[in-house]
């Protein structure tokens, strides 16, 4: 009161004014703060009524300050000066943005006030009983800094004027041109920020519905702002005023097309401020990517200001979109709702509205309102008997018992569903029945739809086709093709056309049964599991018997192998088509398993071993020579090998046991006697070679010790074998033995016994020449007659043996006696 018509900070703000003034210019003629009081009391300030004069209420503000310092203020900063100035030119008739220009102008100088416009109000309220102009001062801030010519800017949150460096790039920034596009882009990412978080609504508390944002212009094309993949799309469009009930209209009719059927259309009003709004924020961020890089401080600081400006403005202008978007309506097949009728709140109202949007959208969703598990359909495949299902692996109820048997109710809505698609479609792909069940009109999640996949799997109405190959039966393979969304995107899915008639899988069931052991229902489903059961034991029992075969050299390897693939086709499939390969009147699989079967029983009871040995003997008679006693043998058994040959050549060889048993018995009897006869024979060729050796000329040349140990060699020649193939084998080696021994010996015997005539025919003759003798002297005596081959043999010994002498004398003389004497002598 004692103060009143200033205030206490009115008298701080002219102090510090004061210094700063005082500062810029020297203080050459500035006045006292209590003259300059005295000069505004009484005689007023730039022709204005004196502050004495004043009505009671009235105050004082920066604006009086001002008025008063105003020549000291052009003295001292004259840029500040003179930007008041354009706001005076640009703005004559307003006196709130000229005062707002002085105020500003006043804080700026002072430099430890900040220059919000909440301070600029303040500062500038001009009367007690006044109220507050703050939206009129925030209107006029706006209007003087969108004025290309004011200097006036912001600048870290402050209101400022700009020095002329910065007043030329904001005259620059009030001068570029707007672009639509640009427009465009800022107003919908304005719109996106206004409708986050996206709208979401929950049907049945298990589907989540959550819309997409679009934005378009009349004419134009939808442009995605969010949620793109969102099956409900919101499209909003703000239009002007005067065409609204006409874009109503169109929008209305537009809604009603097919391929409108699952969006939402919401539009609104615009409006100038909008439109001035959108084109500041556009203008503030080009400067700032025009000048952002400057090194300049003032610069960067102003760029720093035009960024929190385009952000405050972008709030603004995300008010005014709710609030015209609040004060539209939604658009929906035909339907028009106001948006205030559901709720003031934008957001809040959009998921209200989309909740029954929802339900129209998504109005097969209740065939299989449930989100099942991840591993539902792995668990529901690994039940191996319907009868133990529960809620929790069949949520939604599908198997039904009926007379105490339990099935798969193949009526129920949502398999129907399933089953007209593929119906339509023919073959089709998991992900392509995965991206049609998901989306609109089901909504059903995938883990649902492969659980529902999996039931009718079970009831026979579909098979898969997996790397290829068909699964009609729950298996192994049915639930790896099940057991993932990414694993079942690749399988394919078809109706079945045909099943095995009752016939079939009778016929199936009685083999299976012959095969097991273990009585086997005639049903699809039973055959499949009692065929991926047996099958892999079969494999494990008939997959060594091929290279048995090989082994023994015998027929049927290939057939084995072919049944071997044969059983991992069928296993590959779970054994689906096993009714129908074992089920057939003519069924080649059940033929070679019968046969694999008999063939595996006879090799384990004896055969084995036995044709093992016939094929033993069989070679090694063949490779006998084929002269002498082993020729012989060969002779003898021609025969008994041909049919040998032929019965191990026939594709059931098996089923001649005895007969194979009894030409083995035969074929060891004649080896045996072989053997005895060429054992037989070698010794006693043995005992001839002995002879042989004594016959020689070079034999009397060895001393007694010598022809006992070369004899003995021979006595080692002579062999004991075994009376079987292994002793016959032996005795045939061992000829070649004896043969190459008897040579040998003979040779040694003939070279030391030559060494040695020559030695003693040497020394004889050198006696005879001693003696005058020329001639070495022989005698032979014989019997003039000779009438027996014995004394014929005896004779040419002796005259061998004297061959061998005398082939080394120089000169002999061989003198010969015939006599009948029984002892001829030498002399």
């Amino acid at each position: 009161i004692n103060l009143y018509p200033f205030l206490p900070a009115h008298f701080d703000i002219l102090l510090h004014l004061l210094g700063a003034l005082a500062k810029s210019t020297g203080g050459i003629g500035l006045r006292s703060a209590i003259k300059v009081i005295q000069d505004v009391l009484v005689e007023g300030a730039d022709h204005s009524t004196p502050i004495a004069n004043q009505p009671v209420g009235w105050l004082a503000t920066t604006v009086t300050l001002f008025d008063a310092l105003k020549k000291d203020i052009e003295k001292g900063y004259l840029s500040l000066y003179q930007s008041v100035g354009k706001v005076k030119i640009r703005f004559p008739d307003s006196k709130l943005h000229q005062d707002i220009a002085k105020t500003v102008c006043v804080l700026q100088i002072l430099g430890n006030l900040p220059i919000s416009i909440q301070n600029v109000t303040s500062l500038m309220h001009g009367g007690v009983a006044d109220a507050s102009a703050a939206d009129q001062v925030k209107k006029a801030v706006e209007e003087l800094i969108s004025d290309a010519i004011v200097p006036l800017g912001e600048q870290d949150g402050n209101l400022c004027f700009h020095s002329e460096k910065l007043n030329d790039i904001e005259q620059e920034r009030g001068t570029i041109p707007l672009r639509a596009v640009e427009l465009r882009r800022i107003q919908n990412e304005t719109l996106r920020e206004a409708y986050s978080p996206l709208p979401s609504t929950h049907l049945n508390n298990t589907l989540s519905v959550q819309t997409g944002l679009k934005a378009q212009t009349s004419g134009g094309v939808p442009a995605s702002l969010s949620g793109e993949r969102n099956t409900v799309q919101t499209v909003v469009e703000l239009v002007d005023p005067t065409d609204y009930e006409a874009a109503k209209a169109r929008l209305t009719e537009e809604s009603r097309h097919k391929s409108a059927t699952h969006s939402i259309f919401m539009f609104g009003r615009t409006s100038p401020e909008m439109e001035e709004l959108t084109a500041e924020i556009y203008r503030s961020k080009e400067i700032v990517n025009k000048y952002r890089n400057e090194p300049d401080q003032e610069v960067k600081e102003y760029c720093n200001g035009q960024t929190d400006r385009a952000n405050r403005l972008m709030g603004e202008l995300e008010r005014l979109i709710k609030r015209s978007l609040v004060q539209g309506s939604f658009i929906f097949r035909g339907e028009v709702t106001a948006v205030e009728s559901i709720n003031q709140d934008l957001i809040e109202a959009a998921r209200k509205h989309l909740a029954s949007v929802a339900e129209q959208v998504f109005d097969r969703y209740n065939e299989a309102p449930v989100r099942a598990g991840t591993d539902l359909a792995e668990k529901f495949l690994r039940l191996g008997n319907l009868s133990g299902v529960t809620n929790a692996t069949d949520p939604l109820s599908l198997v039904q018992t009926q007379g105490g048997r339990p099935s798969i109710n193949t009526g129920h809505k949502a398999i129907t569903s399933i089953r007209d698609m593929i119906e339509r479609q023919g073959s089709i792909e998991g992900k392509r029945l995965i991206d049609l069940f998901t989306d609109a009109p089901y909504g059903w999640s995938q883990d649902t739809l492969r659980y529902l996949v999996a039931s009718m799997l079970v009831a026979g109405e579909i098979k898969l086709k997996v790397a290829g190959r068909e699964v009609t039966v729950n298996g192994q393979q049915a639930i790896d093709a099940l057991k993932t969304n990414n694993a079942f995107k690749s399988v394919g899915v078809s109706l079945r056309e045909e099943r095995p008639s009752n016939e079939i899988l009778a016929k199936a069931a009685e083999r299976l049964t012959e095969l097991s052991g273990d009585m086997v229902v005639p049903l699809e489903d039973d055959i499949s599991k009692a065929t991926t059961k047996l099958f892999p034991q079969l494999q494990h029992q008939y997959g060594p018997l091929a290279e048995k075969l090989k082994g023994l050299k015998l027929p049927g390897s290939d057939r084995l192998e072919s049944l071997s693939q044969d059983i991992k086709d069928i296993l590959f499939t779970d054994a689906s088509d096993a009714p129908q390969r074992l089920g057939g009147e003519e069924s080649e699989l059940y033929a070679n398993l019968k046969w694999a079967a008999d063939l595996k029983r006879a090799l384990e009871q004896g055969l084995e071993q036995t044709l093992g040995e016939l094929q033993q003997h069989r070679r090694e008679l063949e490779s006998l020579p084929a002269s002498g006693t082993p020729g012989q043998l060969k002779t003898e058994l021609q025969d008994e090998i041909a049919g040998l040959n032929e019965r191990l050549n026939h594709a059931d060889f098996f089923k001649y046991s005895t007969e194979f048993a009894g030409s083995l018995t035969t074929l060891k009897s004649r080896v045996r006697d072989t053997a005895i006869a060429l054992q037989t024979e070698q010794q006693q060729r043995i005992t001839d070679a002995e002879q042989d050796l004594r016959r020689l000329s070079e034999w009397p040349e060895l001393t007694q010790q010598e022809q006992n140990n070369l004899l003995a060699d021979l006595e080692k020649l002579a062999v004991t074998a075994s009376e079987d193939l292994t002793g016959l084998r032996l005795l045939v080696n061992q000829e070649y033995t004896i043969q190459s021994q008897v040579q040998d010996i003979k040779q040694r015997i003939q070279r030391i016994g030559q060494q040695r005539l020559q030695d003693k025919l040497r020394e004889e003759q050198e006696r005879a020449i001693a003696e005058g003798k020329k001639k070495i002297s022989r005698t032979l005596n014989s019997k003039p007659q000779i009438t027996s081959i014995a004394e014929l043999d005896a004779l040419i010994a002796e005259l061998q043996q004297l061959r061998g002498e005398l082939k080394y004398a120089h000169e002999f003389e061989l003198v010969i006696g015939l006599s009948d004497k029984d002892d001829p002598q030498e002399s």
